[in-house]
């Protein structure tokens, strides 16, 4: 059982670390743009970040739980990856930038809590 949880383990903290880097480009970058550094390649450079945040961060949150559950059986992290991606799906439409990053930063830290829940579930399932 104990090697069933080492690679969830390991896929938790890297989903803990893109999750965080989520929130801070969410909130740093509109910073970024309205003072002028980043004008120039501005919304295509954040769109590009922002897919690429998503599809890592889904696809290593996917890897992760589903590997995990079935050690651990509880439903709690997957739950908050769930509410989570709704969260920032939802930001993407608001079409009002407070809102947006609101939501999104939100959605991140959730992410982020949920691989962290994760991981004390597996370590207290491995014992």
């Amino acid at each position: 059982m104990l090697r069933e949880g080492v690679r969830p383990a390991r896929l938790d903290g890297i989903g803990t670390v893109l999750s965080m880097g989520c929130a801070i480009h969410c909130l740093i970058f509109p910073i970024l743009i309205s003072l002028g550094s980043l004008a120039t390649v501005g919304d295509s450079l954040h769109e590009v970040t922002e897919i690429s945040f998503l599809v890592l961060t889904l696809t290593i949150g996917f890897w992760s739980f589903s590997s995990s559950f079935p050690v651990h059986r509880r439903p709690a992290p997957l739950v908050m990856v769930i509410i989570s991606m709704l969260l920032i799906l939802s930001a993407r439409f608001t079409g009002i930038h407070a809102v947006e990053t609101t939501l999104s930063v939100t959605g991140a830290v959730l992410i982020a809590s949920a691989h962290i829940v994760n991981r004390r579930y597996l370590k207290r399932a491995c014992r």
